[in-house]
């Protein structure tokens, strides 16, 4: 700032000229050009008050000083010869103090103090035409020490630079102004970064640490949970990350380790379950998709999943189920990413077997060939992802003998076989919670069934009913205790839905019959047998009352009322 005081002494030098005494304006050609470029103006004393001057000899005048007591307080400049003054000077004791840029609108945009030494002290400027100073430059012995901007224009500064030797040291930037500064940048003796601190999650805490080579960035650490430990590390080359390693975990081991080319993820190696042992192997298209993705599942060191991408997809996925070393599973993936279809060697013998068709991403239908001889002979239908039917060749034969049943109302199971292929089954079985309720068998194969079984909740038999007198009917029906023993028997020999005939038991033997000869539904006829199961007596109601009439003792077992033996059975 030199020059400002050279051109106050110059000025004063005037003073000293013998044409300027006592004239209230001098004009002067100082160069002999023809062109007045020189104007002093004096007061009613002869003291000069104004001196202008036309520095660049164009007609114009551009430099104008003002003198208060003959010394100069003021000098005013249009430096682009525009005709407008851009730049205005004050003085004190004829040195400059303050100056003021101007702009086309006559705003002022630039401000600068200065000491008596005539160093800059301070500089404010308005970068953005906002009528505020958005920049303040501070100086220290005429050397720049900071700088303050304000550069989202709500007039609080929100970065500051720090100076030495005119050189950047270190910024700082408070971008939401709650006095907590989210990056810290320090810098080298050439104004190249060599190490930053960033809040790159605005919680407050600078987590974020970069370092620096010629100005390019080598290395970035990341403190995620705030330990004082890194969690995060990305290694740089040429300004492009090549290298990352992370903590997922917090656990003090990074766990998962990734190469980049020019920021892009080219492979990715992750310990998932934090043993130490990587397990998930990740591999990237060009563009930074997913291309592949490799998992060991058991930690063995063997991968034993392996999923293809496409379109940033999952389209097919490979699974070594049993561990094996080969794949036997491939899961195949629609547009939905939903599986469509599960294709499965479940005997391990290197041959599909099994086939899972889905839709909604929930299994549809199932076929399986168990005995592996090329053909399907299990299917099962699905309905909203649980067990609907399902359907068996046991003889594998090409017929589907076996039916189960999984929606049938009140039973949770019922198994049907067809064995003779007549689209009739011989054998039903009814099951509640995986125990068997009932049991039906047709072993004249007429459609209907010859033979009930009926069980207990602890799948113990109850009651059987059987077709005696082939009328396509149950007409006897057998009654058990709890050890499987008969209690008695009823018979309904007409089929017409009426016991006729009572037989009952104790300890598996025969004790007693009852009959009903006239359908009244009651007995008229009472039989009483002794432990070797013979009839000792009989007894009859011949006038239908309830009481007994006739009584007959010691009768011929030979002439006994039929009865079916409990041994038969």
């Amino acid at each position: 700032m030199n020059h400002y005081k050279t051109a106050a002494v110059a000025a004063l030098l005037v003073l000293a000229i013998p044409w300027l005494s006592l004239a209230k304006r001098v004009e002067k050609d100082t160069d002999n050009d023809g062109k007045i470029d020189r104007i002093a103006i004096f007061n009613g004393k002869g003291e000069l008050e104004k001196l202008e001057i036309d520095k660049d000899r164009n007609g114009v005048m551009d430099l104008f000083q003002f003198y208060e007591n003959e010394s100069i307080t003021r000098i005013e400049r249009d430096t682009n010869a525009d005709n407008h003054i851009d730049t205005k000077d004050y003085l004190e004791n004829g040195n400059v103090v303050r100056q003021e840029r101007i702009d086309d609108s006559n705003r002022i945009y630039q401000v600068t103090r200065f000491n008596g030494k005539g160093e800059p002290v301070q500089t404010k400027k308005d970068t953005n035409k906002s009528t505020s100073f958005d920049t303040v430059y501070h100086f220290k012995n005429g050397r720049l020490s900071s700088v303050q901007k304000d550069s989202d224009g709500n007039t609080t500064f929100d970065i500051c630079d720090t100076y030495e030797n005119n050189r950047p040291v270190q910024r700082t930037v408070d971008k939401n102004g709650d006095g907590k500064m989210e990056k810290q940048i320090r810098y080298d003796k050439k104004g190249h970064p060599v190490k930053s601190r960033h809040d790159l999650t605005g919680d407050g805490h600078l987590e974020t640490v970069r370092f620096y080579s010629n100005g390019n960035v080598t290395r970035q650490e990341k403190d995620n949970d705030h330990d004082g430990k890194p969690d995060e590390v990305t290694v740089f080359e040429r300004g492009s990350p090549t290298k990352q390693k992370k903590d997922t975990n917090a656990d003090g081991k990074f766990d998962l380790f990734t190469t980049l080319d020019r920021g892009n993820p080219v492979s990715q190696k992750k310990d998932t379950d934090h043993d130490g042992i990587f397990d998930c192997f990740t591999a990237y298209n060009k563009d930074s998709t997913v291309k592949e993705i490799k998992r060991d599942r058991d930690n063995n060191g063997t991968i034993d999943e392996i999923t293809v991408f496409k379109n940033k997809k999952p389209l097919l996925q490979r699974v070594d189920g049993n561990r094996d070393g080969t794949m036997d599973t491939r899961i195949f993936f629609n547009k939905e990413e939903q599986r469509h279809k599960v294709v499965m060697d479940t005997s391990a013998d290197g041959k599909d077997d099994t086939w899972q068709f889905y839709k909604n991403n929930r299994v549809a239908r199932l076929e399986k060939d168990e005995n592996a001889d090329g053909r399907i002979d299990l299917k099962v239908v699905y309905k909203n992802g649980k067990k609907e039917r399902l359907a068996k060749d046991k003889d594998n034969d090409g017929f589907f003998e076996t039916r189960q049943h999984f929606n049938r109302p009140g039973w949770s199971l019922v198994v049907e076989l067809d064995e003779n292929q007549d689209q009739r089954a011989e054998a039903l079985f009814y099951y509640n919670g995986g125990v068997l309720r009932k049991k039906e068998i047709d072993d004249d194969k007429d459609g209907r069934p010859d033979l009930v079984e009926h069980y207990s909740a602890g799948g113990k038999l109850v009651k059987t009913g059987e077709d005696t007198e082939n009328t396509g009917k149950l007409t006897l029906f057998w009654f058990y205790d709890d050890n499987g023993q008969a209690l008695r028997a009823e018979k309904d020999s007409d089929g017409d839905g009426e016991t006729e005939v009572w037989f009952f038991y104790k300890n598996n033997r025969l004790t007693a019959v009852e009959e009903d000869t006239n359908q009244d539904k009651k007995a008229d006829v009472w039989e009483t047998y002794d432990d070797a199961e013979a009839l000792i007596k009989r007894e009859k109601d011949l006038d239908f009352d309830g009481r007994p009439d006739v009584t007959e003792q010691g009768i011929n077992p030979q002439n006994a009322h039929d009865q079916k033996d409990k041994t038969d059975e």
